[in-house]
């Protein structure tokens, strides 16, 4: 099947498939195709509050998990000590 047989289903594609495709086609280095799959994702217009509070909170997040790994690590050690 050509490309142009499989661009005209690329409306159907499913997310994880569109994405699989991309990924494949920016490997082999096709920015075309790469672009063709992108420009062809359905878009969306989504309410959201504030990207400074929204990006305070991810931020807030990830910085709490990066702490608490390494501290939960320590603290499995010191209670195999304890036992």
């Amino acid at each position: 099947m050509s490309k142009k047989g499989l661009q005209r289903h690329y409306d159907r594609l499913t997310p994880e498939e569109r994405f699989r495709l991309d990924v494949l086609a920016t490997a082999r280095e096709d920015l075309q195709e790469s672009e063709r799959l992108v420009s062809s994702c359905p878009r969306f217009s989504y309410t959201m509050n504030e990207m400074g509070f929204v990006e305070r909170w991810r931020s807030a997040i990830e910085i709490t998990l990066r702490i608490y790994v390494p501290l939960g690590e320590q603290l499995a050690k010191l209670q195999m000590i304890d036992a």
